[in-house]
Formats: structure tokens, C-alpha cells, sequence
């Protein structure tokens, strides 16, 4: 090969490798990319909904359980104790309920009886004054007729005021339903709290998951208070967070592919879903507070979230691990 040749050789391989390059760095100019990824997924913290000493824990550390399962027991015994001192109290109040409602039946027989009495006495003070006025009786016995009457009515005014006072208790219907009276329905509400916490003595997983600390039997539980905490493995996401100047080239429905630091040899495509109304730095418990002293501009990160759609291997993404992402543009080829 002569000189000439061997320079046209050489001056074609480096037009070669130049268009390659330029095209490769066009490329490169198009995908966003970055390591600052996390792998994300549903965390929920257990607590218990009634305070109590754990008496049995029936899961394992990082053991898998099904949402519904018992994860441990809370002592029972005071709870047992409260669901049974108010189904006594339940059953008292039927009974004084019904109580008030034979109470209200008696005093309308015994108003009966004295609305006859009235009447007698009534008939009584009329023949006195009739016999008084033809000089055939004396005006002692008319008197004597004339403070039945009144006693009578007296009688009658006190047992209409007992009915009325019945009626009150019995919300002015003599047939109302024992269950529908106010004091039994408030001690039912009572015993369905109870027997609400005496179930919840079981604590049980809201979510599928892995159990991260197994609870210590012999722990007191407060209400309210996390004792472990679930995490679904199965429902990962990527949390990737980019530059604010990046954020014009990336938009909802960008494909993007993760690799996970502790799968070098794989890869898991991936979909933009969604952009954070916010920087990273506004969730913060001290947030920036830029109005005051001095201030140096930094560019903010903004989280972006990626849920992923296919993989090329088998590896378990757990909450946490640390990738890299590169989000392809629409219309970018090599995504395609």
C-alpha cells in the first residue's frame, strides 16, 4: 500500500470515528441522567390501637406476612373485663327500662281507680247539697262530702304528675322498643367500644409486607405509638432527584431505564409518572429560609418519580438501595 493510500486509510478511520463520536455526544445531550435515585415503596408503621403489655408476638424478623394477619397480642384481661362489667350493665338497664314501663301501667290503673273515686265523690257532694237544701241533712256532712271531692282530686293531680314523670323517662312513648330507649343505646355504644378494643388486642398487618423489628413480648404497647413497621417489597418505585435546569426536557410519560447498584449486570425499564410540586429542600424540617443573612444560589433538586414496568433479571429491589437513571426524552430513539 502506497503513502497515499495509507493516509487516505488513515484520514477515513478518523472521519469515521468523529462522526460516531459527534453523533454518541448528540446522543448523550438528549438523555438526563443521574445517580442521586433511590428505590422507594409503601413503609407503614404499626401501632396499637389500645395500650397494653405484649403478651405473644407471631411473626418473625423480616418475615413476609399477608394483610389481616396477627402480628402480636396485647393482654387481653382488662379488656375481657370491661366487655363483661358492661353486658351486666346492659342487661340492668333492659330490665330497669322494662321496669319503668310496668311502672307506667300501674300508675294508669291506679288513675282509673282514682277518676272513679272522683266521680262517687263528685255524686256524693251533689246529693248532700241536695238533701242540705231541703233541711233534711246538716251542713257537717255536706263539709265532710265536700273535702272528699278534694282529696279525690288531689289524689288525681298526683298521679297524673307520676304518669307525666313516667312518660319523661320513657321519651312520651309507652311502647318504645327496650333497644331504642337512650340509656340502653348509650350503654350498647359503650359495649361495642369494648368489645372494639378487646379485638383490637390483636394487632394485625394493614398491608402486605416484610415485618422490619420484631416486637419483644413483655413491651408496653401505648396507643397510638409505632412498635414495627411493614414494608412492601413487591410495590417499588424509583425516586430520582434532578436537577431544577433538567426539568424543561423531562416530562410525565418519558421511558427510562434504572440500574441498581447491586445489580451491576442489570436493567429495569421504567416510566415517569409523576413531578414534585416541590424541591426536596421544602420538605425538610428546617426548610431554607433565603429572606435573611447572607445567600449563595444553589441549583434545588426536584424528586421525580419513575415506577418501573420490566426488567431484565431477577434481583429483589429493597427500600432504599441507591441507582442510576437515565430518562430518554419522547421521541428519543434509542429508547425505543
Amino acid at each position: 500500500m502506497s503513502q497515499a493510500q495509507k493516509q487516505r486509510a488513515i484520514a477515513l478511520v478518523v472521519l469515521i470515528g468523529g462522526l460516531v463520536l459527534g453523533y454518541w455526544y448528540f446522543q448523550q445531550e438528549e438523555v438526563i441522567t443521574t445517580e442521586n435515585a433511590y428505590i422507594k415503596s409503601e413503609h407503614v408503621y404499626v401501632s396499637a390501637q389500645v395500650s397494653g403489655a405484649i403478651v405473644e408476638v407471631v411473626t418473625g424478623q423480616h418475615e413476609p406476612v399477608q394483610a389481616g394477619d396477627v402480628l402480636f397480642y396485647i393482654d387481653p384481661s382488662l379488656f375481657k373485663a370491661r366487655v363483661s362489667r358492661l353486658e351486666a350493665s346492659l342487661q340492668a338497664v333492659g330490665l330497669e327500662i322494662q321496669h319503668m314501663k310496668q311502672g307506667l301501667r300501674e300508675l294508669e290503673a291506679q288513675r282509673a281507680l282514682v277518676l272513679e273515686n272522683l266521680r262517687y265523690a263528685r255524686e256524693e257532694l251533689d246529693r248532700e247539697q241536695s238533701l242540705v237544701g231541703r233541711g233534711l241533712n246538716t251542713e257537717r256532712e255536706l263539709a265532710s262530702r265536700q273535702h272528699e271531692l278534694n282529696l279525690a282530686q288531689r289524689n288525681l293531680n298526683v298521679v297524673e304528675a307520676n304518669i307525666e314523670a313516667a312518660l319523661v323517662d320513657l321519651q312520651f312513648d309507652p311502647d318504645l322498643p327496650v333497644e331504642s330507649h337512650p340509656k340502653y343505646k348509650a350503654v350498647l355504644e359503650e359495649l361495642a367500644q369494648a368489645r372494639q378494643d378487646l379485638a383490637n388486642t390483636e394487632v394485625r398487618a394493614p398491608i402486605d409486607g416484610l415485618i422490619t423489628d420484631k416486637p419483644v413480648v413483655g413491651t408496653y404497647a401505648e396507643r397510638g405509638r409505632a412498635i414495627t413497621s411493614l414494608i412492601d417489597v413487591n410495590k417499588v418505585w424509583v425516586e430520582a432527584n434532578f436537577l431544577e435546569t433538567e426539568l424543561a426536557n423531562i416530562s410525565v410519560g418519558d421511558i427510562a431505564r434504572i440500574r441498581v447498584e447491586a445489580y451491576p449486570g442489570e436493567v429495569w425499564e421504567a416510566k415517569v409518572t409523576s413531578l414534585s410540586p416541590a424541591t426536596g429542600a421544602e420538605f425538610a424540617i428546617l426548610p431554607p429560609q433565603n429572606a435573611t443573612g447572607n445567600w449563595v444560589k444553589i441549583t434545588q433538586r426536584v424528586p421525580v418519580r419513575l415506577d418501573l414496568a420490566s426488567k431484565t433479571g431477577e434481583g429483589i429491589l429493597r427500600k432504599g438501595m441507591t441507582a442510576s437513571v437515565r430518562v430518554y426524552p419522547s421521541g428519543y430513539s434509542e429508547a425505543r
